[in-house]
């Protein structure tokens, strides 16, 4: 098969992403995008997460409080 000159450049570019897909798809560590990204999100909720009222929540928001860190 003969594959024309202006066609090689996407042809090689598509195989190295492609091969890359496969490396990562077959290591024992592999979490697709997605389970990934939800875990980090999971992470972060539970690092930050602050129980409390939404009118307790909302009074914050719409009156913040003036912190002692103001210079």
């Amino acid at each position: 098969m003969v594959v024309p000159q202006s066609s090689l450049a996407q042809l090689v570019r598509a195989t190295a992403i492609r091969a890359g897909r496969v490396m990562r798809e077959t290591a024992a560590s592999y979490k697709s995008f997605y389970k990934q990204r939800e875990e980090y999100l999971s992470d972060i909720v539970a690092k930050y997460k602050v129980q409390s009222q939404f009118e307790e929540f909302m009074e914050t928001v719409i009156q913040p409080r003036e912190s002692d860190d103001v210079t």
